[in-house]
């Protein structure tokens, strides 16, 4: 089964960084026998998401952590789609706006300058906003004095364990 869901997320990565888009690496995944049953799919792509939104944000803080574009997700998604820096066309841009359940991605800015913190956090699959806590999956940047902005992913393991990880 491990092996199955390794397939299923590296099809559906290089679906989206080579064919264009989140559809068409669902699509490639699909046709090549990888099912949204799986348990831990919706966690996984949900969490590849939040991955790609993190370093996304992270090109904006490190450039100016006051920058407009991170105001609202809406906004970086705009903005990083002018800039050509998310592989997605307009049609794809509301998917990065929904975790893999169909619910809105929450969106936290707090400080300035290099106290900036962007937290974009997934209710998880109770759907319950739990700060983070729970099931809640999340993707954390903090602005750094050095402009390398540190990025924190927070997914659950196939047991329900929270695991954090450094991009």
């Amino acid at each position: 089964m491990h092996e199955l869901r390794m397939k299923c997320l590296v099809l559906f990565r290089l679906g989206i960084f080579t064919a264009g888009g989140v559809a068409l690496g669902l699509l490639l995944a699909l046709i090549s026998g990888c099912a949204p049953s799986d348990r831990n799919w919706a966690t996984d792509t949900t969490a590849h998401k939040l991955a790609i939104l993190g370093k996304t944000v992270a090109r904006f803080v490190a450039e100016d952590p006051d920058a407009p574009e991170l105001g609202s997700l809406q906004s970086l998604l705009s903005a990083a789609a002018e800039r050509n820096w998310l592989d997605i066309d307009d049609s794809e841009t509301g998917s990065f706006e929904v975790d893999n359940w169909k619910r809105a991605f929450r969106w936290r800015k707090t400080g300035k300058g290099a106290n900036t913190v962007v937290r974009v956090v997934s209710d998880g699959a109770n759907g319950i906003a739990e700060g983070g806590e729970g099931d809640d999956l999340y993707v954390e940047i903090r602005a750094s004095p050095l402009g390398n902005p540190q990025v924190t992913i927070k997914t659950m393991t196939k047991q329900g364990n929270a695991r954090f990880l450094e991009l």
